[in-house]
């Protein structure tokens, strides 16, 4: 029993025009039009790899495009300062966007900010090993750091007699 299986690359679109079709396809006479892609499809990657020449160099760092979902983009931002700056400029935005990419005229209707910094602080920590060791985790009350951390804390202030104190002294140490 032979299972037929697919590569992915008869999945995806392909640039070069020898390649547009699939070879099953080329054997059926189908045209990569019926399964779904067209000439117009468009890259969201292709988006975020241009994001800095559309919004500039400044906006960049604080922002990336998320999403283009119910012809809204919705961009990230790690700042609401930046998001409402940006926001006063949508109209401006969306044609720099069009210019970019003219197939996303008919896709963008509006364009939504969403404020959350976590991204952003990966990001920092992945460039910047130095500055993502400044940021503390927190241990979970159940993980075994947490416990080991709370027992060398429990023997550390074992002579302190005021319970309110040694608690505050345990506290600080297993903040640090």
């Amino acid at each position: 029993m032979k299972k037929n299986l697919k590569k992915l690359n008869h999945f995806l679109p392909v640039q070069n025009s020898d390649y547009s079709v699939a070879p099953e396809q080329k054997l059926h006479g189908q045209s990569s039009s019926k399964k779904g892609y067209s000439k117009d499809h468009f890259d969201f990657i292709k988006l975020i790899q241009k994001w800095p020449e559309i919004i500039g160099e400044k906006f960049s760092k604080h922002s990336i495009p998320l999403k283009n979902q119910n012809k809204t983009l919705v961009i990230l931002s790690n700042h609401s300062a930046f998001a409402s700056e940006m926001k006063f400029l949508e109209q401006a935005l969306k044609k720099k966007i069009f210019t970019f990419f003219p197939s996303l005229e008919k896709e963008i209707e509006k364009v939504q900010f969403v404020v959350d910094s976590t991204f952003f602080d990966e990001k920092i920590a992945l460039l910047n090993p130095k500055e993502s060791s400044q940021v503390i985790t927190k241990l979970h009350p159940f993980s075994p750091e947490y416990k080991k951390k709370l027992a060398q804390a429990d023997s550390m202030f074992e002579d302190v007699n005021d319970d309110e104190l040694k608690n505050i002294f345990k506290s600080l140490y297993l903040q640090s």
